[in-house]
């Protein structure tokens, strides 16, 4: 799998990329082929392969 990025947004104004160092209100984990959003506790409550899992999970939700 390809190397998951991050960006941590923001709610207001929808979807900004929030300034260095805030947390954001939201996150968007993509690896360059399929993008998915978490809420900002669930992005830091996982690992990498939780990560990889929700990306995978989200592909095939998204074929069916």
């Amino acid at each position: 799998m390809s190397e998951i990025r991050a960006v941590r947004l923001l709610q207001n104004p929808m979807g900004q990329a929030a300034p260095p160092g805030e947390r954001g209100d939201f996150v968007r984990i993509s690896d360059g082929e399929v993008s998915t959003y978490l809420t900002v506790h669930e992005f830091e409550a996982a690992d990498q392969a939780a990560l990889e899992w929700v990306l995978a999970r989200d592909v095939v939700r998204r074929r069916a």
